[in-house]
């Protein structure tokens, strides 16, 4: 089964065709919603994405200070199955960042670009 990205430029909903909208614009389904960088990412095939596949997909999309304060408030606020969690992220090559990610949220300190606690803890998920 083949899957990809797409930018299709401006929001055209949830889905698009085939496509569904992943990324952080997809963080609001899961009780966490962010303004909008005006960037938006679909991924192919077309089925429900779980909260799993978001935080992979964004990950896979970047990795700097922002995609990790939201991944990991987001991570924090709701329930996700972790095995699934690793498994996406050994498909989509992300799983160091997510081994740290989880790690961080079993306590342990990270440098910049990961926040600070106080900065995870001023988030609340709506």
């Amino acid at each position: 089964m083949k899957s990809s990205y797409s930018r299709l430029g401006g929001f055209r909903g949830k889905s698009v065709g085939e496509f569904q909208l992943t990324g952080l614009a997809r963080f609001s389904d899961f009780r966490l919603p962010l303004i909008s960088s005006g960037i938006y990412h679909y991924y192919w095939p077309a089925r429900e994405l779980s909260l799993e596949d978001v935080v992979v997909h964004t990950l896979t999309l970047g990795k700097d200070a922002r995609e990790l304060l939201y991944t990991i408030v987001l991570l924090r606020g709701n329930g996700f199955d972790e095995r699934k969690l690793k498994k996406l992220a050994a498909k989509f090559g992300v799983s160091d960042t997510v081994n740290e990610v989880l790690e961080y949220l079993q306590g342990a300190n990270k440098p910049y670009p990961f926040p600070s606690m106080e900065e995870v803890e001023e988030f609340r998920l709506g």
